[in-house]
This record gives C-alpha cells, sequence and structure tokens, in this order.
C-alpha cells in the first residue's frame, strides 16, 4: 500500500478512535460528577497529573524508542534496532518496580499533602491507587506499543484504542449502575483497560515485527546513551509541561479552593481532548515522515512536513473553533448541576487553555521534525525558560490582583501564544536550512480561516438558541460543514486537497459497502 495512502487510513482511524474516546468521556463524565461531586472529581484529573510529574524520569528514553528503533529497522540493522529495544524495556521494568512502593505512600498519605474532603478520602486514595499501579503496568511493558509505528499501522492501535473504551465504558456503567457511587471505579476501568492493551500490544510485536525481541544480552550501555543523548531533553520538556499546566490544579487547590480546583479539572476536560486529537493527527504522519528521513531524501522530507502542517491544522482547526463560538451551550447542556455563573467561569478558562492552539495547530508537525532530526536542546531550553515565566506570573497575579482562578490560565496562554507565533516557527525553519518565514504563511493563512470561520460562528450562535443536544448536534454538523469548506478554499494546497478528497471517498466507499 502507498505511503499517502496508509497515512490517510492512519489519520481516518485516528479520527474515529478520539469521537469514540471523546463520547466515552463526555457521557461519563456529568454522571460520575453528579454522583461523586464536583470537589471530589477534580481529584481524577489530579492523579493523572501526578504520574505525568513521576514520568519526567523515564521520558527521556521512552519517547524517543520509536524513532530510534524505526529508523534502525528501516535502515534493515535489526542488530542495533534490538539493542535499542531491549535496553529500554530492561530499564523501563527496573523504573517500574524502583517506583511502586513510593507511589502506594503517596496514596495512601495523600492527605497529608492536599485537601482531600474527609467524606471522600477513603475513596480517592482508591482513584490514587488503581491509576498509579495503572501508571506503573504502562512504563514497564510501554515498549510494546511501538510495533505499529514502525510499521506505519497507526490504525492498528487506533482499534485497540477504541475497544479500550467499549470496556471502560461497560465497566464504568456496569459499576455506577449496579452499585453504589464511588470515584475509584475510574482507576480501576483504567486498570483493566491497561492490561488489555497490554496483551495487545505483545500481539502486535509478535505479527508486525517479529524481527525485534527482548533478549537481556542485547542490554547495551552506549544505545541506552546514545537514546539519552536526545531524550534527557525530553525530560526537561516534560518539566516544561508541568510547570507550564501540570500544576494548575495544584496551585488552584493550595492558594484557592478544592472547588476552583474542580473548576480548572472541567475546563481542562474539552481542551485536553482537542489536544489529544492534534497529536493523533499529527503522529498519523510520523512514521512517513520518520521513514522519508531515513532514506535521506530530503525533498520528500520537506514535502511531506509541509503536507503534515496542513493537513493538521485544516482536521483540527474547526472542531477547535466550534467549541470556542459554542462552550455555553455545551457546558450548559454537559453538566446541568452547574449554575449559570460557574458555566462562565469554566468556559472562560477552557478558552484561556485553548487560545495558542488556534495558532499551534498550524505548526503542532514541527515538533515532530525537532524529534527525527534531534535538534531537540534549544526548545526545550527555550520552553523551560517559559515555563519558570509562567509560575512566577501565576503567583504574581494570584497575590496581586482578584483574578482569581483566571490569574493561572492568563498566564499561561499569554506566554505559549508568544511561545508558538514567535520560537517555533522560526527555530524549524532553521533546522531545515530554509528562510526564517518558511512556516508563516501556513499558520497566517490558518490565522485568516479562522478569524472568518470564527466571525460565522458567533452570528450563528447569536442568532440560533441551542437549547438541546439535538439542536447542538445539527448546528454543529452544519457549522463543521461551513468551516471545512472555508479551511479547503484557504488552507489547502493541491497535494492535501487530494489527500482530503481521498479521505472522504474512503469514508463515503466504506458506507456503501455497508
Amino acid at each position: 500500500m502507498g505511503n499517502g495512502k496508509r497515512t490517510t487510513i492512519n489519520i481516518i482511524a485516528q479520527i474515529f478512535s478520539f469521537i469514540v474516546s471523546l463520547g466515552v468521556s463526555f457521557v461519563l463524565t456529568p454522571y460520575i460528577s453528579g454522583k461523586c461531586g464536583k470537589d471530589v472529581y477534580g481529584f481524577v484529573g489530579m492523579a493523572y497529573q501526578v504520574t505525568s510529574y513521576i514520568s519526567v524520569f523515564t521520558v527521556a528514553f521512552n519517547n524517543m524508542l520509536g524513532i530510534f528503533v524505526a529508523t534502525e529497522y528501516h535502515k534493515g540493522k535489526f542488530d542495533e534496532a534490538n539493542k535499542y529495544y531491549s535496553s529500554v524495556f530492561m530499564a523501563d521494568v527496573i523504573v517500574a518496580i524502583v517506583l511502586f512502593i513510593p507511589m502506594m505512600l503517596i496514596s495512601f498519605y495523600m492527605d497529608k499533602i492536599l485537601n482531600v474532603p474527609a467524606s471522600s478520602m477513603s475513596d480517592i486514595k482508591g482513584l490514587w491507587m488503581f491509576i498509579f499501579i495503572t501508571f506503573l503496568i504502562n512504563l514497564a511493558f510501554g515498549p510494546w506499543g511501538i510495533s505499529t509505528f514502525i510499521k506505519n499501522r497507526l490504525e492498528l492501535a487506533a482499534k485497540r484504542n477504541f475497544e479500550s473504551n467499549v470496556i471502560k465504558a461497560i465497566i464504568l456503567v456496569g459499576m455506577f449502575g449496579f452499585m453504589a457511587p464511588k470515584v475509584w471505579y475510574i482507576g480501576f476501568a483504567a486498570f483493566v483497560c491497561a492490561v488489555f492493551l497490554l496483551i495487545t500490544n505483545k500481539q502486535y510485536m509478535k505479527s508486525l515485527v517479529p524481527e525485534i525481541k527482548f533478549s537481556r544480552k542485547k542490554f547495551d550501555f552506549e544505545s541506552m546513551k546514545k537514546l539519552l543523548s536526545v531524550g534527557i531533553w525530553n525530560t526537561v520538556n516534560q518539566l516544561t509541561n508541568i510547570l507550564v499546566s501540570g500544576l494548575d490544579l495544584i496551585i488552584s487547590n493550595k492558594f484557592i479552593s478544592s472547588m476552583a480546583m474542580g473548576y480548572i479539572s472541567y475546563a481542562q476536560t474539552v481542551p485536553i481532548q482537542m489536544l489529544n486529537l492534534i497529536s493523533m493527527i499529527s503522529n498519523a504522519f510520523s512514521p512517513q515522515l520518520t521513514k522519508s528521513y531515513a532514506t535521506g531524501d530530503m525533498d520528500l522530507f520537506e514535502k511531506d512536513v509541509k503536507s503534515s502542517i496542513k493537513v493538521c491544522g485544516f482536521i483540527c482547526s474547526i472542531p477547535i473553533l466550534g467549541f470556542i463560538a459554542f462552550g455555553t451551550d455545551f457546558y450548559r447542556l454537559w453538566i446541568p448541576s452547574l449554575t449559570g455563573e460557574e458555566v462562565k467561569t469554566i468556559n472562560i478558562l477552557s478558552f484561556l487553555i485553548l487560545f495558542h492552539t488556534i495558532f499551534e495547530v498550524y505548526i503542532y508537525p514541527l515538533s515532530t521534525v525537532n524529534s527525527i532530526t534531534k535538534k531537540v536542546k534549544i526548545p526545550v531550553l527555550v520552553s523551560f525558560i517559559t515555563s519558570i515565566l509562567n509560575i512566577i506570573f501565576e503567583l504574581v497575579l494570584l497575590e496581586t490582583t482578584d483574578l482569581g482562578v483566571y490569574a493561572i490560565e492568563i498566564a499561561t496562554a499569554a506566554l505559549m501564544f508568544l511561545r508558538v507565533f514567535f520560537f517555533i516557527p522560526i527555530y524549524s525553519a532553521k533546522i531545515l536550512k530554509k528562510s526564517w518565514y518558511t512556516f508563516y504563511p501556513p499558520m497566517l493563512r490558518g490565522t485568516v480561516s479562522s478569524v472568518i470561520i470564527l466571525a460565522i460562528y458567533f452570528t450563528i450562535q447569536r442568532n440560533v438558541p441551542v437549547n438541546s443536544w439535538g439542536m447542538l448536534i445539527v448546528v454543529a454538523a452544519g457549522c463543521g460543514i461551513i468551516g471545512y469548506a472555508v479551511n479547503y478554499m484557504i488552507v489547502l494546497g493541491k497535494n492535501e486537497r487530494i489527500m482530503v478528497k481521498n479521505m472522504i471517498r474512503k469514508k463515503l466507499k466504506k458506507k456503501t459497502v455497508r
């Protein structure tokens, strides 16, 4: 199968998987929140944030594993590929074993660190214990998940994630439907899904890349050194992400209230899903970008990079713009227990979190270019400096203004916009030895398109009352068609239009066959 068709299939599969994940999350979240309480639900997001803090110690070699192994694999150097794979696998298992006791201690004694509602203490501790165990399983056996990346079969990973979400939904509906409501059910469902993914990942390793096998004899310090020389900057980058947005819940919990933490947790739900969509679409191009770079054909590599930028922006910008315009209607319908003032607060927070993505969506795949070319040092340092400034600005605004919970997201929105608009496109052009303005045209075209689309969407929002889910779905469908039509004319070039047409034809063909 051709690379273009494979990428198209990957994109379609990723979008479908995203829609299913989104549906499961949005249907269950208000139900769980209503059963367990708005303040208790905030601890779900915080538990996952804590695991992201701990993962700082492991991303140095894990985030680059797929690229390193795939590069050697496509060159036919299976022995080198197995050295990277075996070395990281052994390191992951050792780290997971070492982390087990301290993570269990954190879950048992979390009330000594955070403001935890006394009435839900054991429930929240159970939630954290299951989420921590799930994290350790994913860490220890994470290398089994690289096979679909190596073979550019990301649709298989999307299928696996779809099945995982179905399992999660069945477990949560069953437990909340027939048992007393407890938030730890969420952690238990995540644990079961982790075991399922573990089994399927192992099967994919055997069927897709039988040449890649773990062997203790293949552990190689030199291979680890090469991985760490690049991956250490991923560690710094992970730390940066934590400082930029990962501390939001803790800061709101300690400096404002547990209720404020709950508001931010709600506000992050949709933006996180949007960022997941952007990452999924961008990652659909990663296998082909890695392969074209490995061949040394820089003309092909540059062409693939530009196509990935345009298609990613074309697909992902519309959901973001639609949510910005209709966020208030969505939250009012999604969580009826919220008051009008709470809806307003959460919607503003969501907008601030999403603001920089309006521009970043048109350059997001450039982060893959940094990883593939192993030019990550400067971007990470810039991001790290930005993150330190972010913490300082947040604390200053909290102390000197009456902005309250808004102060946390205003600081982040301003700094992230500056980094996205003035650093990323210029540095990426330098890496590829192009003019500094090379990547500004797609971003500027995207900005123009976004302004036009937002003007249309806000006009519709003001004149069309949305009082039910059915009406919201109808309006969203209509706005989606309008938005993609505008993007199609302004954002895409000839090659990308062909790719989009192929995607549409493939979807229509499937429906016809059914």
